[in-house]
């Protein structure tokens, strides 16, 4: 592996730091689809499914 001078190894930590912090939006965003996707599922009565429902 390549030798870190360091300015390099704190672009490292902060590249490691926001791809973790990348991955927990993505198990959010997983979390929200997977209701969404639950919700759904379930028998739908007076909503068509494909529309988005205004708030």
């Amino acid at each position: 592996m390549a030798h870190f001078s360091g300015e390099s190894k704190i672009a490292f930590q902060k590249a490691k730091n926001s791809q973790s912090v990348a991955s927990t939006e993505v198990v959010q965003v997983f979390k929200s689809a997977r209701r969404t996707v639950l919700r759904k599922l379930k028998p739908q009565t007076k909503r068509h499914p494909a529309l988005p429902r205004l708030q």
